[in-house]
């Protein structure tokens, strides 16, 4: 593997693995996040994955599920 791939692999396992975009950004040394942008490369499934697991809906059932979830 290059270096130039490694940069790429590592961004987009950092946030697949829940690395937010700013840390990254610094992480690799950029002063703009567009630049960033160009180095993660998120397949449908694993946009899919990190929806599902940050979204207020989702997280709401499965704390429904739970017995976790109160209404005010």
């Amino acid at each position: 593997m290059n270096p130039h791939k490694f940069r790429h692999t590592f961004a987009t396992h950092f946030v697949i693995n829940g690395g937010d975009p700013f840390s990254l950004r610094d992480l690799l040394g950029h002063t703009n996040i567009e630049t960033t942008k160009i180095y993660v490369d998120m397949s449908p499934k694993d946009l899919k994955t990190k929806h599902a697991k940050h979204s207020i809906i989702s997280n709401i059932e499965n704390d429904r599920q739970a017995g976790e979830y109160h209404e005010k």
